[in-house]
């Protein structure tokens, strides 16, 4: 493969990799409860979502600004469900 060929890949990966990202939704909003019984977390607003084992949520409490970017799980037992894919503090 010539180095044209090489970065033609690679900026081919990086924005199918961007658009992916793309999708995912975005919440923001204070913490109203942990469940870790239930692997759910809700926002004050109401809004419920899921957490998956390889989201650590040990870090965030009740009360905590946070933003979750989540997608709805199309398929399969947890379909429609609102699956947390990362979790971090509001620098608000």
């Amino acid at each position: 493969m010539t180095s044209k060929t090489l970065l033609a890949a690679a900026v081919a990966v990086a924005l199918s990799a961007s658009s992916v990202l793309a999708e995912d939704k975005v919440a923001m909003g204070a913490i109203d409860t942990v469940d870790m019984d239930t692997n759910t977390i809700t926002l004050v607003d109401g809004q419920s979502f899921s957490v998956p084992d390889d989201v650590d949520v040990t870090k965030v409490k009740p009360g905590d600004e946070v933003i979750i970017t989540w997608d709805t799980i199309e398929q399969g037992v947890d379909e429609g469900k609102q699956m947390i894919n990362n979790i971090t503090l509001s620098q608000r």
